[in-house]
């Protein structure tokens, strides 16, 4: 399934933009812009994902997945996806503190096709 080939992908995106970033004054910031403008990323998740990230306040990134397939719009699938790659988000969140943020969190917020929230998953 396209799925699995592309979480990977996704996953070494967070972690590279923090291990490359770590080192810029607003980290945070870097990441999500990084996440949003990755073009490679978001034509591996087209069909499945419309993928984008913000930061909340100052020491949070959220991804959030709006499911473009009615079959991926479960908390199940949902829960699948943040747990395939729950190692490598724990990873993101200790670059994080390496670039000094205090209390960082990823999370990831999963929405059905109408945008409703089925399922969440916090990294700290």
């Amino acid at each position: 399934m396209k799925l699995r080939r592309s979480l990977p992908v996704f996953i070494l995106a967070i972690v590279l933009v923090f291990t490359l970033t770590a080192c810029n004054r607003d980290v945070l910031q870097e990441a999500v812009d990084e996440i949003n403008s990755d073009e490679s990323l978001h034509a591996e998740l087209e069909g499945l994902y419309n993928v984008r990230a913000e930061k909340r306040g100052d020491s949070t990134i959220v991804v959030v997945f709006k499911a473009e397939l009615e079959e991926l719009a479960t908390a199940e699938i949902s829960q699948v996806v943040a747990e395939g790659g729950a190692s490598e988000f724990q990873k993101a969140v200790e670059e994080m503190r390496k670039a000094r943020i205090s209390n960082p969190k990823v999370i990831l917020e999963f929405l059905d096709m109408s945008g409703s929230l089925i399922y969440t998953r916090e990294f700290n």
